[in-house]
């Protein structure tokens, strides 16, 4: 299984959440069963366009993401702690 790290934005909220799966396409289903499920908190943000839904989704590395300074573990850096799925 691969580990998939999700980022939602969409009317000034914001969703990020780890989930382990098969591909893509499965991660996405996961991410939104585990989001109707209430596993992941909602923050408010500004940042994008509320009238478009921005998704990121991106393949990581047992948890970490390379970034051009080395590695980062999902949640601590960025803010909020990362759930782990499956």
């Amino acid at each position: 299984m691969k580990r998939y790290r999700i980022q939602v934005r969409h009317k000034g909220i914001y969703v990020e959440g780890v989930v382990a799966s098969e591909n893509d396409k499965d991660a996405l289903i996961t991410f939104h069963k585990n989001y109707e499920a209430g596993l992941y908190q909602e923050q408010r943000e500004d940042l994008c366009d509320p009238n478009k839904c921005h998704i990121a989704i991106e393949e990581t590395d047992n948890g970490t993401t390379e970034v051009n300074i080395g590695e980062t573990s999902i949640g601590v850096q960025v803010g909020t702690a990362g759930v782990i799925a499956g």
